[in-house]
């Protein structure tokens, strides 16, 4: 009865183990995918910036509607450069607390497995 009640703290502790990999994981390929979605932000946003400059330096009145329209573009792309940026920090620290947790409980099952070693060893003698 004892063993069995070992085996099934083992079974959890190995099914949270799991869980805890798969969220590590799934947080690892979000914020991957942030971290491209900002790369591609800072791209288009060097892009409209070199867009401005040669605006800024012609004093052609259709050419000062672009630099408007193009203003109003950068404008929105720092907003979700911004947004990405925030959302990255905070799945990041979701990252960092998930591999907290992950590196817990391969402590916890890593004294499990040493207590079953010593049971069964002590069960034999």
């Amino acid at each position: 009865n004892g063993e069995s009640a070992r085996n099934d703290k083992y079974n959890k502790l190995k099914r949270e183990m799991d869980v805890l990999k798969q969220k590590y994981h799934n947080n690892d390929e979000e914020l991957q995918t942030t971290l491209s979605q900002l790369e591609q932000l800072n791209l288009e946003n060097e892009e409209c910036m070199r867009k401005l400059e040669a605006i800024e330096s012609s004093n052609d009145s259709f050419i000062e509607d672009e630099f408007a329209e193009l203003q109003a573009k950068y404008n929105t792309l720092c907003t979700q450069h911004n947004e990405l940026k925030q959302r990255y920090e905070c799945q990041k620290e979701e990252l960092a607390t998930s591999l907290t947790q992950l590196e817990a409980l391969n402590i916890e099952n890593e004294e499990y497995l040493s207590k079953n070693v010593t049971y069964e060893m002590e069960k034999e003698a």
